[in-house]
């Protein structure tokens, strides 16, 4: 079986985690694309957080962030994201993705800045630079991007190859949580998230 799949390696090129793809992009876009990975792909079946990922003393933090992994089609799923920060208290949502030139313009900084709200939580999303028009291959739709707590975009590539750097004010996730408790306010007597068994 073949999963498309994520890593996390640690400075000495130990591997932390990995996460394997859960939901597959099976789509037909009219006018646009047609594509099935479940063709040639295994849907992963494992949400995936690393406990405590980086220097909090870096970062002014506390404790280190929780890192939680989603691949591409994965962020899409408002409840993948949701049962990541409530249930295993996920603070930072790493996603590397291949949007193209089609879902890309219509969804790809939508969604990113709304699985940041939605959480409350940092959404480092990487997206595949865009290969010159003419070569055939696929057409990429770049903008990696950085969304912090409150769904602002903190930093941006372009559509080429560019590496960006900046830095995370963690505070900004417990302010976000004291300012609009969501997680306290949530309707557990009507509504449930919760993992399958």
């Amino acid at each position: 079986r073949i999963f498309n799949t994520a890593t996390v390696i640690s400075p000495a090129g130990c591997l932390l985690a990995k996460h394997r793809k859960m939901h597959l992009f099976d789509v037909d876009i009219p006018g646009g694309i047609h594509f099935h990975e479940s063709d040639s792909l295994t849907a992963g079946d494992q949400i995936t957080v690393l406990s405590g990922v980086g220097d909090p003393l870096a970062s002014g933090a506390a404790t280190p962030p929780n890192l939680g992994l989603q691949i591409c089609y994965d962020i899409r799923f408002p409840e993948l994201a949701l049962l990541m920060q409530q249930q295993l208290s996920c603070d930072v949502i790493a996603c590397p993705a291949g949007f193209s030139t089609t879902t890309g313009p219509l969804h790809w900084h939508l969604v990113m800045r709304a699985r940041a709200v939605d959480t409350q939580s940092f959404v480092l999303a990487c997206c595949s630079a865009r290969p010159p028009q003419d070569s055939g291959d696929y057409p990429s739709y770049g903008h990696s991007l950085v969304v912090d707590p409150w769904g602002h975009i903190v930093a941006e590539a372009g559509i080429g190859e560019e590496v960006v750097h900046t830095e995370l004010d963690l505070d900004q996730i417990a302010a976000a949580r004291a300012a609009i408790p969501t997680s306290r306010q949530r309707r557990g007597d009507v509504y449930r998230l919760e993992p399958s068994a």
